[in-house]
């Protein structure tokens, strides 16, 4: 199991966004690491709630999941300060098999 903490996932953060976006995703959002009881069906959510939130489960199978799950969220970001309709559509799965994110 992977322990999802809020230095890994600036760490990771970091990293994808540098690699993935070209550093264009903001860094103002509010973090939220929740429970697989609170959220039982959700691996993580990315939402415009007055201010850009980010959640993400608390423990993941591997870093190699917690990651791919990171970039399915961060696309989501994308679409949200592009402008794009925020949705798993054809451009979504597009981004996400580019990337290697989950979906």
């Amino acid at each position: 199991m992977f322990a999802v903490t809020s230095d890994a996932f600036y760490t990771l953060f970091h990293k994808v966004n540098a690699e993935c976006f070209g550093d264009s995703l903001p860094n103002d959002f509010e973090l939220d690491i929740f429970t697989e009881d609170e959220m039982p069906n959700e691996m993580g959510y990315c939402i415009d709630d007055g201010v850009l939130v980010l959640g993400l489960v608390e423990e993941s199978d591997s870093i190699k999941e917690f990651e791919a799950v990171l970039k399915h969220e961060l696309i989501h970001m994308e679409q949200w300060i592009n402008d794009r309709p925020v949705n798993h559509g054809k451009e979504f799965r597009r981004r996400a098999r580019e990337i290697g994110a989950s979906y």
